[in-house]
């Protein structure tokens, strides 16, 4: 305890800037207002705790409401606080490599806010829930100082991941989800809170990456959330991305046996599985390290509808269905939304499940290996998978030249990104655009700094590629007080001059559609960004400049939504159309003890709720839905593909990087339990 303190008034030390004070439901919190390298001001209040933290029998339970903390004290929000136990944060993208400090009491905001906010100012809110497939990352890598500095509120949220935030028996005993309420729980304390910071809570824009712009996407199809926000921004992954949530197909409580069971044979503990009442109590005795070990490095996925071992469930409140059964009933909130991706957002998985693509390219042979190894992965066993190789291979083979190995790689990419990412965004943007304003966008931009040690050539600009200029990263060299705040980042790459006009022009746009609900209310770089209509299909390509274009992928995404769902089916495509409708093959498809049912056919689209937001479309508009929905229903059939490789990609990641044998064990979590806000007080300054 005392190295504690001591540690804390070294740092706050030498940490410059003026302390600002400001109210709270649960007391008063110190921040910090300095001045950035560009001469804006800003103040940044790190730590806030939104909920208790939940230890002992509060892990694998939703979150509870804090305890405020006494009136004579004001919590030290001045320094950042620890990240969630999940993957190693140098995994998920570049940071400190030495960073350890991971804690079960992890859930915190921190909050930007410009220089001269304060109560009655009413500034826009941005909120960020971070990627990391719901295993990893935290908020010390997403500095909010620079979007702030553009007149906006930016909140950045802690949430539980892996298995302590999404562990599930699908009962009372571990409802699973726990993570996915803990963002409810941030989002809840924002609205409630905000005003107090100079942020408007009637103007909220929920923007993420990966899985947080997955998570964006389920809390616009969630009654829970409603009121919270009123825009989103979802990049490189939305709610009808293939992993955006774990199948009920697949009973996710299997995980937890098959966790216990893990831990049972390799850690010597005796958690019993045929209670899960016990079980759970028996899982709230083992250390996170050992739980992130057991529960993502020796897991088997089980072969099916996968998604992620750990992620968002169905499970009756917050999720009430699959996305896509909720968008064709019209359970989403229909408000505007920004979505997009990066050019090669496949080539990261890509690397790591085919780990031969990093040193060269593939043969005619190694081709079929990766399409067979993807096939059968898929598909239950004994079934012809012919029908389907033969598909993937003609519309992703580099024709004519087929023994060109670079370019077979590079088409493998794309298949990777197209089910990954482009389809599901595709279908997000078109389910929106005919409710309310929508854009899309792809970010091509890659860093002329990068080396081929840091990112491949081959690889463009891959997953996580947009993060640096969404988020400023190229100004945190610059800003000493930012490198301070941000534990995770202390080992930044060294960013150019065109990487931070590139940032500037980014996060303007993202910080104008929190403004106006428009990223070009005025030209940036020239460029007006139109509206995503289902007729042109314009978006924004973000390179070296900005460049208006048109039809992203749309033959390849038709290709996955038309075509392959009849193959993979054991259907047969009429052959007078290439349509929507499927015509069932006079053979019945083989049949497994769990076989998926026929994805059916909607005739008319649903009527839309009531109570959801947004414009009623027109007549064309309920057309376009009705075929949306159509792809969308076939499309979760075909991405069982890409559902199975991420699972094999995080298994990957996992496997080639973990390197330390221990990490920064919390051992006294439950002894801070009581005192946690009282461990570096500022007493309240009277007189």
């Amino acid at each position: 305890m005392v190295n504690l303190l001591f540690s804390v008034v070294i740092f706050c030390t030498f940490l410059p800037g003026q302390a600002v004070i400001r109210d709270t439901e649960y007391g008063k919190v110190e921040g910090t207002n300095f001045t950035l390298h560009n001469g804006k001001s800003v103040q940044s209040y790190l730590g806030i705790p939104y909920a208790k933290p939940p230890l002992g029998q509060l892990r694998f339970k939703h979150p509870v409401k804090n305890t405020p903390w006494p009136s004579t004290t004001i919590l030290n929000a001045t320094y950042p606080r620890p990240s969630c136990w999940g993957v190693p944060l140098q995994w998920v993208s570049h940071t400190d490599p030495l960073y350890d400090d991971f804690s079960e009491d992890c859930l915190t905001i921190n909050i930007y806010t410009p220089g001269d906010a304060e109560v009655g100012k009413k500034y826009p809110v941005m909120i960020w829930i971070h990627g990391g497939g719901y295993t990893g990352s935290g908020n010390v890598q997403y500095p909010g100082q620079f979007l702030a500095a553009d007149d906006v509120i930016v909140v950045i949220m802690q949430y539980r991941l892996g298995q302590l935030g999404f562990l599930t028996t699908e009962d009372d005993n571990a409802p699973g989800n726990c993570g996915i309420y803990d963002q409810l729980m941030s989002m809840q304390f924002v609205h409630d809170n905000i005003a107090n910071f100079g942020g408007d809570p009637d103007k909220v824009t929920l923007f993420g990456q990966s899985a947080g712009g997955a998570s964006a996407g389920l809390h616009t199809l969630s009654p829970l959330s409603e009121g919270l926000f009123h825009q989103v921004i979802a990049e490189s992954g939305t709610d009808l991305s293939p992993w955006a949530f774990v199948d009920p197909d697949e009973h996710p409580r299997n995980y937890a046996v098959q966790m216990a069971n893990i831990l049972n044979e390799n850690l010597d503990y005796e958690c019993p599985t045929d209670d899960t009442a016990a079980m759970v109590e028996c899982l709230r005795t083992v250390e996170p390290y050992e739980m992130i070990v057991s529960g993502i490095l020796e897991m088997q996925e089980t072969l099916g509808f996968i998604t992620h071992i750990w992620g968002p469930r169905v499970d009756g409140k917050f999720l009430t269905d699959r996305p896509i059964t909720l968008r064709n009933e019209g359970k989403f909130r229909k408000i505007p939304v920004m979505t997009g991706q990066t050019s090669e957002d496949g080539s990261l998985y890509l690397a790591v499940v085919v780990p031969e693509a990093s040193s060269g390219g593939f043969n005619r042979s190694e081709w079929f290996r990766v399409i067979d190894k993807l096939l059968n992965q898929l598909s239950p066993a004994g079934t012809d998978i012919e029908p389907a190789r033969r598909a993937l291979d003609f519309e992703y083979s580099n024709w004519p030249h087929l023994d060109d190995e670079l370019a077979n790689r590079d088409r493998l990419q794309e298949l990777f990104t197209d089910v990954g990412f482009g389809i599901g965004n595709d279908l997000y943007a078109k389910s929106h655009s005919e409710y309310n304003d929508t854009y899309q966008y792809v970010m091509g931009y890659k860093s002329s700094s990068l080396t081929e040690d840091d990112i491949p050539a081959w690889m463009g600009a891959t997953h996580n590629a947009d993060l640096p200029y969404v988020l400023g990263w190229p100004f945190i060299n610059k800003n000493p007080t930012v490198k301070y705040q941000l534990k995770g980042m202390e080992d930044i790459f060294q960013y150019n001059q065109k990487d931070e006009i590139i940032s500037e022009r980014v996060m303007k746009m993202w910080s104008n559609f929190a403004k106006y609900g428009n990223p070009t209310p005025q030209p940036v770089a020239n460029t007006t960004w139109p509206k995503y209509d289902t007729t042109d299909h314009k978006y924004l390509y973000i390179g070296d400049d900005n460049e208006i274009r048109k039809e992203y992928n749309q033959h390849r995404i038709a290709f996955w939504t038309h075509y392959v769902p009849w193959i993979l089916k054991g259907l047969s495509v009429p052959a007078n159309t290439t349509t929507m409708q499927p015509t069932r093959s006079t053979q019945a498809p083989k049949v497994t003890d769990k076989t998926e049912p026929a994805a059916p056919v909607c005739t008319t689209p649903a009527t839309p709720d009531p109570n959801t937001v947004g414009a009623q479309p027109t007549a064309s508009g309920q057309q376009q839905t009705g075929e949306l929905i159509k792809q969308g229903e076939v499309y979760r059939v075909a991405t069982i593909a890409l559902a199975v490789t991420c699972g094999v990609l995080l298994l990957g990641i996992l496997a080639l990087l973990w390197k330390r044998p221990v990490l920064n064990v919390d051992k006294n979590d439950s002894d801070e339990e009581a005192n946690n806000y009282q461990l570096n007080p500022i007493p309240v300054k009277t007189g």
